[in-house]
């Protein structure tokens, strides 16, 4: 008799099971998380969809969401938006035959029930940070930030109505940070005036015309002249290797110079040398401190960053307040993502009252700008009923523009609404093809649904081999309800060759990540084997 795994999947259903076993998968997450970031999507979930600006920005997918001190913080990490909690029992009774004494091994069975908050999350923050190509390596070694640039990384942009909007409610409220900046470093200078500024100039020339070992040089010769802006672009040359041989610890050095006559930009890229550690050691407080420098001029990419140190408390004590109100200059300038972070605020009574309602609103301004992580927080609302009325179609609209912008839980989401006519008419196969998009860019629990699907022929025809290889690409990620179904596998050479010990190690490594049913399968298994050895 095979071990019934999908019992998980038929007696709770799939809106239970996407329910039970994301609590259990964030239980997990939450426990390896380096921070208590207030995402409202997951870090690993969210397709970054920022605005690539000339020489500046780069388009990342996350779903990581890199954390910097996150995840996440996130979730980071770590990830919710959505605030939904939910509860979910799981049994399963099982028969198993130990291969080598051929005596049958007895069925265990456990219930478990648990309640959590399923985060989904944005790394809100994440997807703008992700939209800068950051160095990977500490202390000056590994590769360059190719994409250090000057401009800000926005992603996606608001309307001028919304800015307007924005900077209207929260004058009102008490919390609008658009109180005028210092006047800028440039305001107080004259470019043309500066030595070395007619060399810059031909540098400059030569770098539009693509002649980049030129306009190096060039670069070079007005930096050691003192002109600010020659040194930041000379740093950039050597951070990219961008007609001269790359260098960290030279980038820095030019960068810092230019930092420290006041170049906002040059100050914005040293709080992300000092953040990440490329060419100097990594340092929190230098971070922040060139980050406040920088957003003080006016400079928004870098009051996003200082918004996020602040969030994190990374070199800052942490402070939602004053991150709410970075975060608030940030969107009232037209940056999309910072606008859905402050409507998360909201949710969640950070820095500020808990407002349901102002979320929603934050959300759709951004949503309306085109972020696909306010898209994905809009439909958690309209599933759930926050802030607004429960809206099944409506969810199933927000979450199909995230899918189709690359969010990954969306894409699950989605498929779980097909697969149930939650929403949207049932539609097996347009389930499985949204599930299997979720899995290829990493869900553990799309791939374990969508094992399911493989199994009972849902949506597609049944196929034994497709069922064990989604089971072990979502073991892989360590989901346990993967590592607990792929063990009734091996323990029934179902799809597999029958193998108790890789059997008893993935119903261990379930059990340490929490999921008593397999500790309890694990204990009958022994007490089995114990028994047939007296016999």
């Amino acid at each position: 008799m095979a071990l019934n795994w999908r019992k998980i999947i038929v007696l709770m259903g799939c809106g239970a099971l996407m329910s039970s076993l994301g609590a259990c998968s964030e239980r997990i997450k939450q426990t390896t998380s380096e921070g208590q970031k207030p995402e409202v999507a997951t870090s690993a979930s969210l397709k970054t969809d920022a605005g690539a600006a000339k020489n500046s920005t780069q388009a990342k997918s996350t779903s990581q969401v890199s954390k910097t001190g996150t995840k996440a913080k996130g979730k980071k990490p770590k990830d919710a938006g959505a605030g939904a909690k939910s509860k979910a029992a799981s049994s399963q009774s099982s028969t198993v035959k130990a291969s080598q004494t051929a005596s049958k091994v007895g069925s265990g069975t456990s219930k478990t029930q648990q309640s959590s908050q399923v985060a989904a999350g944005n790394t809100i923050q994440k997807a703008a940070l992700k939209s800068v190509a950051y160095p990977v390596a500490n202390n000056g070694r590994g590769s360059a930030p190719k994409v250090m640039g000057k401009d800000s990384p926005v992603v996606s942009s608001l309307s001028q109505e919304a800015r307007k909007e924005i900077a209207s409610d929260d004058t009102k409220a008490g919390l609008s940070s658009t109180a005028k900046a210092k006047d800028s470093w440039h305001e107080k200078r004259d470019l043309t005036a500066q030595p070395g500024y007619e060399i810059y100039v031909k540098a400059v020339n030569c770098t539009e015309s693509g002649r980049h070992k030129e306009a190096a040089k060039l670069y070079a010769q007005a930096a050691q002249m003192g002109l600010a802006e020659a040194q930041y672009e000379y740093s950039v040359c050597l951070a990219n290797g961008t007609g001269v041989k790359t260098s960290p610890s030279e980038s820095f050095r030019y960068l810092r110079q230019a930092a420290e006559q006041g170049y906002d930009k040059a100050q914005t890229n040293l709080g992300i040398y000092y953040r990440r550690g490329y060419g100097v050691g990594a340092d929190a407080k230098e971070s922040a401190h060139w980050f406040l420098k920088a957003a003080e001029q006016g400079d928004m990419k870098a009051a996003y960053f200082l918004a996020d140190c602040y969030e994190r408390g990374n070199g800052v004590p942490q402070d939602y307040n004053r991150a709410l109100k970075y975060y608030l200059r940030c969107a009232e300038s037209g940056n999309a993502a910072a606008c859905s972070t402050v409507g998360t605020y909201y949710q969640r009574g950070l820095g500020v009252p808990k407002d349901a309602a102002k979320a929603v609103r934050y959300y759709k301004l951004a949503s309306e700008g085109g972020y696909s992580g306010a898209h994905f927080n809009l439909a958690q609302c309209y599933h759930n009923g926050e802030g607004v009325a429960k809206n099944a179609q409506q969810a199933v609209h927000y979450y199909a523009l995230a899918a189709k912008s690359g969010v990954t839980l969306a894409q699950f989401k989605l498929g779980v609404c097909y697969l149930e006519g939650d929403g949207v008419a049932q539609n097996a196969a347009e389930g499985v093809r949204w599930l299997s998009e979720a899995a290829e860019h990493g869900s553990e629990m799309a791939a374990f649904l969508l094992a399911a699907c493989y199994r009972d022929g849902k949506g597609v025809k049944q196929d034994v081999s497709q069922e064990v290889h989604w089971l072990s690409r979502a073991a892989q990620m360590k989901y346990p309800p993967a590592l607990f179904a792929l063990a009734t596998c091996y323990l029934e050479g179902h799809g597999v060759d029958q193998n108790i010990d890789q059997a008893k190690q993935l119903l261990s490594e379930a059990s340490l990540m929490g999921m008593p049913e397999a500790g309890a399968l694990l204990r009958d298994i022994s007490q089995n084997e114990a028994q047939a050895k007296q016999k």
